[in-house]
């Protein structure tokens, strides 16, 4: 198994999904898989699926659209409420649609599949993929946090100062 900086040990995986028939056949394409280690929770509506993320912590969270007891894009909504867009979500779904998988990218998933249609080569880099992608855009968040809080002691600092101050750009030009 090829070591990985970016993934966790242990990718921990909520699936959302009603059908006992995919998941298993999503559990067995999680089970051909040499990339990393994984743990696989279930939630099959989305009552459970909010109760598991509000109790426990996952890397990823692979989602079905149509529950029992939510579907379509409001599935994800909510899921992506609930997460705070801290946790990437991959849309799994049987509806083959450009314009829901266009929506479902814009509303905070990180990818859209067509069940039947993916392998489990791409189905594991998707997986990969989307946590990478989450945690670098984390860390830009909190650089640019970072980034903002020293531009404003910067700015604290320089109105102190009773001196005059002057600057100059890079063409050497005063202002």
């Amino acid at each position: 198994m090829k070591e990985n900086k970016m993934l966790p040990p242990e990718i921990k995986i909520l699936l959302v999904e009603d059908n006992p028939g995919d998941a298993r056949l999503i559990i067995e394409m999680l089970r051909s898989n040499s990339q990393f280690e994984h743990s696989v929770s279930i939630a099959e509506n989305m009552k459970s699926a909010v109760a598991d993320l509000s109790e426990s912590v996952y890397d990823v969270i692979i989602l079905d659209l149509n529950l029992p007891d939510s579907s379509g894009l409001a599935t994800l909504d909510i899921i992506v409420g609930s997460t705070e867009r801290l946790i990437p979500v991959i849309v799994l779904t049987g509806v083959d649609d450009d314009d829901i998988g266009l929506s479902s990218i814009d509303r905070g998933a990180e990818d859209y599949l067509i069940k039947g249609e993916v392998d489990p080569p791409q189905f594991l880099r998707s997986i990969k993929y989307a946590i990478e992608r989450k945690q670098m855009m984390l860390k830009l968040i909190e650089s640019e946090q970072r980034l903002k809080e020293e531009k404003i002691k910067l700015s604290a600092l320089i109105n102190s100062i009773n001196d005059e101050v002057w600057f100059a750009d890079t063409n050497g030009i005063f202002t």
